[in-house]
């Protein structure tokens, strides 16, 4: 990937997020912690990333404002409770008893956290936690710490390639892509969910809609 194909992607995404909030992401600069569901509390960000693993949205929404009911969305009250209790509490989703394992964990580690570090430091530490991935990481760093960082789904990484960029392994990736987003969080952001829902939308694993899909005019693919 070259800086000049990424400004063109990025040209045209700018002129696609009007759709991104059908999907769930809300574009806005690139602080605002509101592009991820409209969110504007950094920890409801995390909890519903480690919720949404593996999960569909609209599962872990309705368990997540049910913790938002019972009280339980805020680290301090979540790093004092037994794990095995929170399970009880996240019926609807999948993995119960490790999401639950991980929310503790995690809100235990943010009491501490100083989020003013570099964020090499703070995804190493972060990805200590057992039961959650890189992608889950760097979708807590990016969006809800604003840190120049990238999740490189399975998504991104289809829609990128099929443009005839060459990626490789999930670190290669995302070190490319910072550097030709010269780590610009507004760019990674609108990349990173335009990706998705482009995915979703468009370029389908099989099948896809080529002919409908915003980037169709540089895509090697169809």
């Amino acid at each position: 990937m070259n800086s000049d194909k990424l400004k063109l992607i990025l040209s045209i995404l700018e002129e696609y997020k009007s759709e991104l909030p059908k999907h769930g992401w809300y574009p806005r600069d690139g602080l605002s912690l509101e592009w991820w569901a409209g969110l504007k509390d950094s920890f409801h960000i995390i909890l519903t990333a480690i919720l949404v693993m593996r999960t569909r949205w609209v599962l872990a929404e309705r368990v997540f404002n049910k913790l938002r009911e019972l009280g339980l969305d805020k680290p301090s009250v979540l790093a004092k409770m037994n794990y095995e209790d929170l399970a009880l509490k996240l019926t609807g989703i999948n993995f119960k008893l490790d999401k639950a394992r991980v929310i503790v964990e995690i809100s235990r580690i943010i009491e501490d956290l100083n989020i003013s570090e570099p964020v090499e430091n703070l995804r190493i530490r972060l990805l200590k936690i057992k039961g959650v991935g890189r992608e889950t990481i760097d979708s807590i760093l990016l969006y809800a710490f604003n840190k120049p960082t990238i999740p490189v789904s399975n998504q991104t990484k289809r829609v990128l390639e099929r443009l005839g960029i060459k990626l490789g392994s999930y670190e290669r990736a995302r070190a490319q892509i910072l550097e030709v987003a010269n780590k610009d969080i507004y760019s990674l952001k609108l990349l990173h969910a335009s990706m998705t829902a482009i995915a979703r939308d468009y370029c389908k694993p099989k099948k896809p809609k080529c002919n409908k899909c915003p980037l169709r005019g540089i895509c090697s693919y169809q």
